[in-house]
């Protein structure tokens, strides 16, 4: 017993201080944050209060929305927003729930990646497995996404899981259930998993396995299949709207318009320049482009293809190669058909994938260097090239772990002096009224108002409105009064850019709020609206009488500064 202990104690302290230099980040960041928000908890974006307002809807009145008044189709995370809104009908409304759930995955995530690694044959030794556990909570980001509040740690997990099993299944020929539970669970966190449960169903099938090939895909498809029924039977697309907004399925639809092209719409030249364009973008432009403005993900790329070529010898139907094969055929189906960016989440699960899997032949790589550092010395150029190329692939990495550290804080500190006020201000004076605007998180989380998106998350009408290209200021504003709406509070940009293009008739600019050292908002100033005459005074007099309640730091304009509060 007295022999185990030490044993056990040599494996596992890579764990232990990673998960203690883990929790001393999280904290620091915590307090950080505080300190920014004057002790009061914000997430660095407003998209995780999406989440948080129609868990809390699900939770309470049972209506799956962004409001209780209606179901909405806003959730591409369905399987998270459940979470959250399970945890809330035990615990109650908590606005630390969601940060709560991304710590425990990151613990999660650092022991699997620990167990994975410390059960191979061939070890990595303690400190390649510190290294490993310290690169991929750092370089991810990890603390970044946990801030985020949203879905991005578990799916990273689930992710890491997922091929690890995969992987293991494929190089032995067994057929594990866990890997149908998973494809059933990942799409319903993170859509683009059916990238990765796509490109796993067609290994499966190549090896002969058709049943369970076709099993997996079933499993994976069938839960959106029920939700997409569910959307249908209430007036939305099968899709979420997140999907069919933010994704680039948008983009390369207007590609397929532009092959459909009638001729005589444009000149002959420069109709066959967009066709050419067209195809070019269905056919993997889309994602070699944004290959190339993700460096973090082509070095990573670039490392999983040249470690094939320079291991001839592996077993190509071996673990590693699965692994390598799902990390870049994933990476490339993101890169066409879904986003990169965004606050560091929506490729974060690739990188941490990527880490991971390279992680063995990485560790190989440096036992050779030092083996040919003690023979030819240090200015040998095998050593030197590696060491090289090394460089090379983190520099990128490194690069974007450090400035997400960096902007954390700023993050959190814009999302409570802009959104939170913003729902506070409607929380207090417009509780139960519409309201109008184009981030719609925060505000229906904190208050209880009847909502028309701009932008078409929230708002069933916006997008059909959008796809016709019919989405303009007199639109907008029939709309609004359609619906009711009082008051709104915008980015003046939103309704100056395409496809609004001004200033709806008949709303007029009564106040604006700016924040300083913009990082996560999308606008440093929001302005807000009266959208029917008779709302003009009222809402002077409750931008005055909230003036003094909104952070000091926010600098306020308009005539409503002069105005006597009620």
């Amino acid at each position: 017993m007295s022999r185990r202990v030490p044993v056990t104690i040599a494996r596992h302290w890579p764990l232990t201080v990673a998960l203690v230099l883990a929790v001393v980040t999280l904290g620091a960041l915590f307090s950080l944050c505080l300190a920014r928000t004057g002790g009061e908890f914000a997430y660095a974006i407003d998209d995780p209060y999406i989440h948080m307002a129609m868990a809390k809807n699900f939770a309470r009145h049972g209506v799956w929305g962004v409001t209780r008044h209606e179901f909405t189709s806003s959730s591409s995370a369905i399987g998270w927003t459940l979470l959250v809104s399970g945890i809330y009908r035990f615990v109650g409304i908590r606005d630390l729930v969601p940060l709560a759930l991304n710590i425990l995955f990151v613990v999660a995530l650092l022991w699997m990646i620990h167990r994975r690694f410390d059960r191979e044959p061939r070890s990595f030794g303690p400190t390649g497995s510190l290294v490993l556990l310290v690169g991929v909570f750092f370089l991810t980001p990890l603390p970044a996404l946990v801030f985020t509040g949203q879905e991005h740690v578990l799916h990273t997990l689930l992710t890491v899981v997922f091929v690890t099993i995969a992987g293991g299944a494929l190089a032995t020929g067994s057929a594990p259930r866990s890997l149908l539970v998973l494809a059933a669970a990942l799409p319903t966190v993170r859509c683009e998993a059916l990238f990765l449960v796509l490109l796993t169903c067609l290994l499966f099938l190549a090896r002969g396995r058709k049943a369970y090939s076709i099993g997996m895909g079933c499993c994976a498809v069938l839960p959106l299949a029920i939700y997409g029924a569910i959307s249908v039977a209430h007036g939305w697309l099968p899709l979420a709207t997140p999907i069919v907004l933010k994704g680039n399925l948008a983009d390369l639809g207007r590609a397929g318009q532009a092959l459909s092209l009638s001729p005589g719409q444009s000149g002959p030249a420069a109709e066959a320049l967009s066709r050419l364009g067209a195809v070019a973008r269905l056919l993997g432009l889309t994602a070699a482009m944004n290959l190339l403005a993700a460096p973090h993900l082509l070095m990573l790329i670039l490392a999983a293809l040249i470690v094939p070529i320079i291991r001839v010898n592996e077993d190509p139907s071996g673990s590693l190669h699965v692994e390598l094969g799902l990390f870049v055929g994933s990476t490339m189906l993101h890169l066409q058909f879904a986003r990169t960016g965004w606050f560091y989440r929506y490729e974060a699960y690739l990188v941490a994938l990527g880490l991971v899997v390279l992680a063995r032949p990485a560790a190989d790589a440096v036992a050779a260097i030092r083996q040919r550092l003690a023979r030819d010395g240090p200015f040998h150029p095998g050593p030197a090239a590696a060491l090289a190329l090394s460089v090379l692939v983190a520099l990128p990495l490194f690069a974007r772990g450090a400035q997400s550290l960096v902007e954390v804080p700023g993050a959190a500190r814009n999302v409570f002096e802009q959104h939170c006020q913003m729902g506070r201000f409607l929380e207090r004076f417009y509780e139960g009224r519409a309201v109008a605007a184009n981030d719609v998180g925060a505000i229906n989380y904190i208050a209880d108002v009847r909502c028309l998106d701009l932008v078409g998350l929230a708002t069933r009408e916006v997008w059909p409105l959008k796809r016709r290209r019919s989405f303009d200021r007199t639109v907008v504003a029939a709309l609004a009064r359609r619906l009711g709406v009082a008051v709104a509070v915008v980015y003046d940009r939103w309704l100056l850019d395409p496809p609004i293009s001004g200033v709806p008739p008949g709303w007029k600019r009564i106040g604006q709020w700016s924040i300083r050292d913009r990082v996560s908002a999308a606008q440093e100033t929001v302005s807000w609206y009266a959208t029917v005459p008779e709302e003009e005074r009222r809402l002077a007099e409750n931008l005055a009488a909230f003036s003094s309640r909104l952070p000091r730091s926010v600098l306020q304009t308009g005539d409503y500064l002069g105005v006597t509060a009620r």
